[in-house]
């Protein structure tokens, strides 16, 4: 029942499964956990065997074309019977899954006189669940991954840059919620990598693409042709034509801190109405495109938010420049799937990568982002789906 091609499952102690049938993998910006899927159906005088190696909690290792993929932890595992003989369905997640169920202490509070670190504190509540380092490095993730490093990614982060005044937590929040709150606040998103360490990441549009994406009719353009159905989804849902936070007054006694800080994030170009609130305050502007609030009609759409933890005009910069760039990234993408999980170029598709797209149907000829991967293996082969945005409509604090 062992199935060939490019996908490897390694076991904790590095040994082979050869066993597995079926497999989906996904990854991306949309889920920091990921989702990883395994049918196994291992001989009968095995099965013991196996379902002890795969119980829940057990860690797993896995490779495309012998690079490193993810090393994910079950989070849950179904023995059946069928016609098929015993069979292991796993279900994994990334080493977060933990911490994204786990609570944070409550009552954990941190007020500094100056800028500290931030990744002090946050390591100090991810230590329980089995983290000591936070990389900063992400190129080295996705070189690892892609397995031929794309030309012109960006350099390591300073993770020790990253700094905050004051940390609170909420009440009933999870460990990792905690964490990802502070960090989005940076502009930045805490995944894991393909060791399970903590790395943190954020979109790099400027990198050369990786591979192409082609839909042509003469089959001119080299490049992975599309199989099975391409998709542009093309939306207003959730976009808004401006956003406004107000945050909370600062501790600081002076005069020109007394105010409440507010900042407003619009797109260029749309019409705002006479006598419309909130317009005297700090602004970041955003060019209008595929991911922005767009009408001829109906230019008008704000939204206003109140995010007591904002003390100063920055973080109410970055907390509305966030709210609209996340949302950008479901108004405008492409779908489409190719054969295999390594592209033409012989590198493995991966998020955070760039792709250019030849789409002659549609007239796109242009470098999108690679937002999410799904690798799926089957009776069918092997298949990647992916989904590309616009480059630059995923933004994450302010630059």
């Amino acid at each position: 029942m062992a199935r060939g091609g490019s996908l490897s499952v390694r076991f904790s102690d590095g040994t082979d499964c050869t066993a597995w049938t079926k497999a989906s993998i996904r990854e991306g910006f949309s889920d920091a956990l990921g989702s990883y899927d395994l049918t196994i159906v291992p001989p009968r005088e095995q099965f013991a065997d196996y379902r002890n190696r795969l119980r829940r909690g057990e860690p797993f290792e896995l490779l495309v074309n012998g690079n490193p993929l993810a090393t994910p932890i079950i989070v849950s595992t179904d023995a059946r019977l069928s016609s098929d003989g015993c069979v292991l369905d796993v279900v994994a997640q990334s080493k977060l899954s933990a911490a994204n169920e786990g609570s944070v202490d409550p009552e954990l509070t941190r007020r500094f006189k100056s800028d500290v670190p931030v990744s002090n504190v946050l390591l100090e509540v991810l230590a329980a669940y089995g983290f000591d380092t936070l990389i900063g490095d992400s190129s080295a993730h996705v070189n690892a991954l892609t397995g031929k490093a794309p030309k012109g990614r960006a350099a390591a982060r300073d993770v020790k840059a990253l700094t905050l005044k004051e940390l609170q937590a909420q009440e009933g929040e999870t460990a990792y919620q905690f964490c990802s709150r502070v960090f989005s606040r940076l502009g930045v998103v805490l995944f894991c990598n393909y060791k399970g360490e903590l790395y943190l990441t954020a979109p790099d549009y400027d990198q050369a693409a990786s591979y192409t994406i082609v839909q042509d009719s003469a089959h001119k353009v080299s490049g992975d042709y599309c199989v099975d159905e391409l998709t542009i989804h093309d939306s207003n849902d959730g976009l808004y034509s401006e956003v406004v936070v107000r945050g909370q007054s600062s501790d600081d006694d002076s005069a020109k801190a007394c105010a409440m800080p507010g900042a407003r994030c619009y797109v260029e170009g749309l019409t705002r109405p006479s006598g419309a609130p909130y317009g005297k305050m700090a602004t970041v502007p955003i060019q209008a495109g595929p991911g922005s609030y767009s009408s001829s009609s109906a230019q008008w759409k704000p939204r206003f938010v109140c995010d007591k933890e904002a003390r100063d005009i920055q973080r109410c910069k970055n907390m509305a420049r966030l709210i609209m760039g996340t949302r950008a990234a479901q108004a405008y993408y492409l779908e489409a799937t190719v054969a295999g999980l390594v592209a033409a170029t012989g590198a493995v598709w991966t998020p955070d990568t760039i792709c250019h797209c030849y789409i002659e149907a549609l007239g796109i000829d242009d470098d999108l982002w690679v937002m999410d991967r799904e690798f799926t293996v089957d009776d069918r082969g092997e298949r990647t789906k992916l989904k590309l945005i616009p480059k630059g409509a995923l933004v994450l604090g302010v630059d």
